[in-house]
C-alpha cells in the first residue's frame, strides 16, 4: 500500500520538548536544552550542550519506514567519505542508530554549523557555483549506489508528478494558479519525458533547497548539506535541477543564476545532453509540485508557516518560467 499523497501532515510526530530530553536522558545520556526546528514530516530538534549546539533530535513521522532510515545513514557514509558535508547519526548508548520511544522511531545527528541559503538575499555568482558544485559533489558520491529502500515511493520524486499533482490540484486557487500548475504537468509530460527516457537514473539527494543548503557567515561557500529524507531513485538530473529551482527564487535573472548552478554542477557531475534538454521542465516541475503540495498541506494544517514557506517565491517563479518561450535559447546552452 502506497502512503497519501503527500504523507498528511497530522502524521508528524507529536512530541513536547519535555519528552524529548527525556529521550535524550535515557538514550544518549545526555542532559541538554532544545530547540524546536522546522520540518514537513518529521519532529525535530536542536541539542544544546551548556549552550553550544551539538546534535540534532529527529523523531521519524509515524508512517515512516525503518529500512527508509537506513538507506539514508548508508547514503549519509558514502557521501561524508566522499568529502560531501552532511550529518552523521550519533549510535545510542546500546550501540543502536535507531531506538523506538512510545510508538516513535528516534535518531541523533550531529549539528552543522552554518546559516541556510534562505538567509542569504545577495546570493554572489561564486556562491551560485558552489551549490551546484556541492550537489554535483553528492550526485557523483551516490552513483552506483543501491539499497533495497532506493525505489520507495516519494511525493517528491518527478516520476510521480502527475499522480501527485493531480491529487492536490483541488486544493489550489481556481482559475489561473491552477491552470498554470496543470499546464506544467502537460508541458513536461509532452516535451521532457522523451527526453528523460535517455536519461540517466540513481540514487539522488533529491532535495538541495535554500533550507537544506549551508553557507558560511560570509554567504560565499556551502558548508553543509542537510536531511537525506528524500533520497530517491529517479532521474539523476533531477539533483540540478532542484538545487537550481531554489537557487533561482527572489532572483532578478533567475536563468543567469540557475546557469551558475549548473556550471559548478557539471565540474563535478557532467550532464548528457538529454539531461540538459530536459533540466528547465524539470525546474518548472519541481516548482508545480512544491506549489500544489503546500496547498494541500496548508488546508491540513493552515498554523504552520513551514509548510508553505517557498510558496509566494515559487509561485512568482513559475509564472516567469512560464513565460519563455519554446525555443528560446537558455544560458547552459540548450534551447526551451
Amino acid at each position: 500500500m502506497q502512503p497519501a499523497i503527500p504523507l498528511p501532515v497530522g502524521s508528524r510526530p507529536r512530541v513536547g520538548l519535555d519528552e524529548a530530553r527525556g529521550i535524550l536522558a535515557r538514550r544518549w545520556d545526555l542532559e541538554a536544552e532544545l530547540d524546536p526546528l522546522p520540518s514537513e514530516r518529521d519532529r525535530n530538534f536542536l541539542v544544546r550542550v551548556e549552550g553550544v549546539p551539538r546534535y540534532v533530535l529527529k523523531i521519524a513521522n509515524a508512517r515512516e519506514d525503518p529500512v527508509v532510515l537506513d538507506l539514508q545513514h548508508r547514503a549519509a557514509e558514502r557521501l561524508r567519505a566522499a568529502g560531501v558535508p552532511v550529518q552523521a547519526v550519533v549510535p545510542a548508548r546500546d550501540g543502536r542508530e535507531v531506538v523506538e520511544e512510545r510508538g516513535h522511531l528516534v535518531r541523533l545527528f550531529t549539528y552543522l554549523p552554518g546559516r541556510p541559503m534562505a538567509e542569504v538575499r545577495t546570493r554572489p555568482p561564486e556562491l551560485l557555483r558552489d551549490v551546484g558544485r556541492v550537489a554535483g559533489r553528492a550526485t557523483a558520491a551516490l552513483e552506483g549506489f543501491a539499497h533495497p529502500a532506493d525505489r520507495r515511493y516519494l511525493h517528491w520524486d518527478p516520476r510521480h508528478a502527475r499522480r501527485v499533482i493531480g491529487s492536490c490540484a483541488p486544493d489550489l486557487p481556481e482559475g489561473e494558479p491552477r491552470e498554470l500548475v496543470l499546464r506544467t504537468l502537460a508541458r513536461f509530460r509532452r516535451e521532457a519525458l522523451p527526453r528523460l527516457a535517455l536519461a540517466r537514473t540513481g540514487v539522488v539527494h533529491d532535495d538541495a533547497n535554500d533550507h537544506n543548503v549551508l553557507v558560511d557567515e560570509a554567504g560565499a561557500r556551502v558548508v553543509g548539506l542537510l536531511d537525506l529524507g528524500d533520497l530517491v531513485r529517479t532521474w539523476v538530473v533531477n539533483d540540478a535541477a532542484v538545487a537550481c529551482a531554489y537557487a533561482m527564487l527572489g532572483e532578478g535573472a533567475p536563468l543567469e543564476a540557475a546557469a551558475q548552478v549548473v556550471s559548478g554542477y557539471e565540474e563535478a557531475f557532467p550532464l548528457e545532453e538529454p539531461e540538459r534538454e530536459a533540466l528547465l521542465h524539470l525546474i518548472r516541475l519541481r516548482l508545480a509540485t512544491s506549489v500544489a503540495i503546500a496547498a494541500r498541506q496548508h488546508r491540513e494544517d493552515p498554523s504552520d508557516p513551514y509548510l508553505t514557506t517557498s510558496e509566494e517565491g515559487a509561485w512568482r517563479l513559475l509564472r516567469h518560467l512560464d513565460r519563455i518561450e519554446p525555443g528560446a535559447p537558455l544560458p547552459w546552452g540548450t534551447r526551451a
